[in-house]
């Protein structure tokens, strides 16, 4: 008796440890449908996304699923349950019910959405998937691209870098935020003077007339501006003319000083 209360204990204690920090493991390792006797799976119905309709960058995810039903008498009480979607076949992600997904790029997706649960019964135990529904749809996004064109990561020899980008949909507005400064709003592209000598960055931003945040990659670039030289020669000639010229103030003094 004492080794069985032991032995529940301890599967208490994994099970608390495996809801805890590995949820979506029940979907990427879910081993199938639970069909032992006495056990009615749960089903599960996607209501939003509709099947091969069109979305604008943001996706309501909502979904029905019938109450699971087994004899409590012929299995242990721990067990835990929740969802999970995985959209083109990526990783799944765990969810608790209806969620909104963003962050999509424009074209067509597939989803899946599963109903999962873990038990331990005798010397069964999960993870096992109850149900799973899938269907395609398709998104536009009205969110801006932004690619940027100059300043490229390289070094320039110049304190005024020229500033030129591409953006993908009509705007309402545009800015760029330089080393960490203020954003400066601009409407076209332009040119970015009196940089100091060093590394910089800078990204630009932009807001769709839908009303689409965006943000270009961030660019890092290097100002050398070198130091004006004077050639050699400049400075010998210039040198010797202004000897020349103290010598010849030199001698007319001393002249004047002897009456000469």
């Amino acid at each position: 008796m004492l080794m069985k209360r032991k032995t529940l204990a301890l599967a208490l204690i994994l099970t608390i440890m495996f809801l805890a920090v590995a949820r979506t493991q029940f979907i990427m390792k879910a081993e199938g449908s639970f069909s032992f006797e006495g056990y009615v799976p749960s089903t599960i119905s996607i209501t939003s996304p509709k099947n091969n309709e069109t979305y604008i960058d943001r996706v309501p995810l909502s979904f029905t699923t019938t109450a699971r039903d087994f004899d409590p008498t012929r299995f242990s009480m721990l067990w835990g349950a929740g969802y999970g979607y995985s959209i083109d076949g990526q990783d799944p992600v765990s969810i608790d019910g209806n969620t909104t997904i963003t962050g999509l790029s424009a074209g067509i997706h597939w989803i899946v959405v599963y109903s999962y649960f873990y038990v331990v019964w005798g010397q069964v135990s999960g993870p096992y998937s109850d149900d799973s529904a899938s269907l395609n749809f398709t998104v536009i996004s009205t969110t801006p691209s932004i690619s940027i064109i100059e300043p490229k990561n390289t070094t320039y020899n110049t304190s005024g870098v020229v500033l030129n980008f591409k953006v993908d949909k009509p705007t309402s507005w545009l800015a760029y935020g330089l080393d960490n400064e203020a954003n400066v709003s601009i409407s076209e592209n332009a040119t970015l003077s009196g940089l100091s000598n060093g590394l910089h960055h800078i990204t630009v931003y932009a807001n769709s007339t839908a009303n689409s945040m965006a943000a270009s990659e961030t660019i890092n670039f290097r100002v050398e501006v070198p130091f004006p030289t004077i050639p050699v020669a400049a400075v010998s000639g210039a040198t010797a003319l202004a000897v020349s010229a103290g010598l010849i103030i030199y001698f007319k003094k001393r002249r004047a000083k002897s009456g000469g």
